[in-house]
């Protein structure tokens, strides 16, 4: 009776070990694959941010740029030139900029 019970031990762990082991392995996957799924959802949301950022950046510069050259080529139409820049908001600009590229 001892020897049955021993070698339907060592069957159960026969079968059980490799079973358990693949569940091990598949679930390792499934959760790296998920992994990758959200680095890969998560990636056009950064690369529309950085381009805001940048386009925001580029905007500002030409604003402060406009306003030297206004500024230094003729005092009296720096007024004109700063009135026509302060109609756009620099967010209403990035915005639309950055609606175009998505």
């Amino acid at each position: 009776m001892g020897s049955n019970r021993r070698c339907l031990i060592a069957f159960a762990c026969l079968l059980l070990v490799p079973a358990a082991f693949g569940r091990s392995v598949r679930y390792r996957t499934s959760a790296q694959l998920r992994g990758i799924e959200s680095a890969i959802l998560r990636e056009p949301g950064q690369s529309a941010s950085e381009l805001h950022d940048t386009v925001a950046y580029h905007v500002s510069a030409i604003i402060v740029q406009a306003e030297r050259i206004a500024s230094e080529s003729n005092p009296d139409a720096s007024v004109d030139v700063l009135a026509i820049i302060e109609e756009v908001p620099i967010a209403n600009a990035v915005g639309h900029v950055s609606l175009r590229t998505s």
